[in-house]
């Protein structure tokens, strides 16, 4: 494997974490998707450039393998623990909840596993003169996102401790 292809596949790793510090929760998926592939170009172009490998057939496979494994990391990691979404929550004016972040995504009120949403009952599941049951109590994340900053943490410790070991290659 080259210096340049371990460097975009770095580089994606990280990619949506950065990502994620520019993108607000409310933009719409198409504008997300295409700070996404903007990303991957710029990302893919200073790698091919710091490796000197500035010639088109290593740029746009730079662009590629940047492109590929930030979509992978975001769907199989970032995403499904969290992190990603904690961090545009963080950095968001007005940070909305996962479910107002990301509508595709969102649990389905009153569908059998959709998530933390209250049951939607029928008019007629409950006699007029008795009150409606209440809606279940939200429980308090603020554990969950302390997990998540230490998993960010641990995951950056981790590829700085990739990057140091693999300096010694690059010089040589």
């Amino acid at each position: 494997m080259s210096n340049l292809i371990m460097w975009n596949l770095i580089v994606g790793f990280l990619a949506p974490n950065v990502i994620a510090l520019l993108q607000q929760p409310k933009w719409p998926s198409q504008v997300r998707s295409l700070i996404m592939f903007a990303f991957a170009i710029v990302a893919g172009g200073v790698t091919a450039y710091l490796n000197d490998q500035w010639n088109t057939t290593d740029i746009i496979g730079s662009i590629l393998v940047v492109g590929v494994t930030a979509i992978s990391f975001y769907k199989g990691l970032w995403k499904p623990t969290g992190v990603a979404t904690s961090i545009e929550n963080m950095t968001s004016p007005t940070p909305p909840t996962v479910e107002q972040a990301h509508p595709d995504d969102a649990p389905t009120p009153g569908v059998v596993g959709g998530g933390d949403a209250p049951p939607v009952y029928p008019p007629a599941a409950y006699p007029a003169s008795a009150p409606p049951p209440a809606p279940p109590q939200h429980k308090d994340d603020s554990g969950q996102s302390a997990g998540y900053i230490a998993l960010v943490v641990l995951a950056i410790i981790g590829v700085v401790a990739l990057i140091i070991w693999l300096v010694p290659e690059l010089r040589g």
